[in-house]
């Protein structure tokens, strides 16, 4: 886990969780790639898909479903694709892309009405396959829309290459290693955006029951938006076993990490609320005036979420008091 604080300062106050989305089985998603809005309003732009190869054979883009690579069997990301008319068969699909023989595969896709922007979640759900040694499959974050080369205007990557034996991510600071093993079973992954540079990366494991949580600060410009994804296979190999899946794509406004009330009791205590983070690790500070250094420690503990509550106990003499949260991953 990579460590990494957030300060947050007195009356920050959370903002109502609204989500929109976007799955390979909503608006003719389930034909071919396509342009849908999704079930919620327009989030997301349209696609555009760049191969390095004019062979079909080589690298392309398909829909279907995500249980039949890897070694097959597995729960896969798939959606249920309802052709009409109704009550007729139906059929399971995610959005597939291929790539071998040295090619590459990429699919862009821009958010539309702005940039993804502070306290908003990025989520989509990830099946790779089999990844051969000297191929990649993975997804990136970006500023702009360039889709001429899928790392212009990076600002985050998660992928896995093959030959190695875990999942990485990168941003500012470099390569990471997430430790989870590979899998081929599907994955789901969200990214928080807490400021223009402040990120919360959380993975789950489809069959495990273990959230994975990592932060750190977004590479390539500072204080620039993130404005669209790629979706990438890198010659990751030639059989239906190396095909990489991706479906069930979600944005949705988060809490606004920070305090949320402050309440005075008696005139020697202090209840103090706040929004936190699941999986982060919270110290309430406080101080009796703003000048540097002057911040001492009231209590640590693990976050949940949800809104919560910290008693805090003083002299009756003092005329006022300050507090802020310090949050850790």
């Amino acid at each position: 886990m990579k460590a990494c604080a957030l300060i947050v300062t007195v009356l920050v106050f959370t903002q109502t969780v609204r989500a929109a989305n976007d799955g390979v089985a909503d608006a003719g998603d389930g034909v071919a790639f396509a342009d849908g809005a999704g079930a919620f309003g327009t989030v997301f732009g349209a696609w555009t898909f760049t191969t390095t190869s004019g062979g079909a054979g080589q690298n392309g883009f398909f829909t279907a479903s995500s249980t039949n690579n890897g070694a097959g069997g597995g729960a896969g990301i798939d959606s249920i694709f309802d052709p009409g008319p109704p009550g007729g068969p139906t059929t399971n699909i995610a959005w597939g892309v291929y790539a071998n023989s040295g090619q590459t595969a990429v699919a862009y896709r821009p958010f539309s009405g702005g940039s993804l922007g502070p306290n908003q979640a990025f989520e989509l759900q990830m099946d790779n396959g089999n990844i051969d040694a000297g191929g990649y499959v993975g997804f990136v974050l970006r500023t702009g829309n360039i889709t001429t080369n899928k790392n212009e205007g990076q600002r985050f990557e998660f992928l896995f290459a093959g030959g190695d034996a875990t999942y990485k991510y990168i941003d500012a600071t470099g390569v990471h290693d997430t430790g989870l093993g590979f899998t081929s079973g599907g994955m789901g992954v969200r990214i928080t955006v807490y400021d223009s540079d402040f990120y919360e990366l959380r993975v789950n494991v489809f069959g495990e029951f273990t959230t994975h949580l990592y932060a750190g600060t977004l590479g390539g410009s500072p204080n620039t938006g993130i404005d669209s994804f790629a979706f990438y296979n890198q010659n990751a190999g030639g059989t239906s076993a190396n095909d990489a899946f991706f479906n069930k794509l979600v944005v949705t406004t988060v809490p606004v990490l920070g305090i949320t009330g402050i309440e005075a009791l008696g005139g020697t205590n202090a209840v103090v609320s706040f929004q936190s983070s699941s999986g982060g690790q919270h110290e309430l500070q406080t101080a009796t005036d703003l000048t540097a250094g002057s911040w001492t420690v009231v209590t640590n503990f693990p976050g949940t979420g949800g809104i919560q509550l910290v008693n805090d106990w003083f002299t009756a003499s003092e005329s006022k008091r300050f507090y802020k949260v310090k949050t850790s991953y």
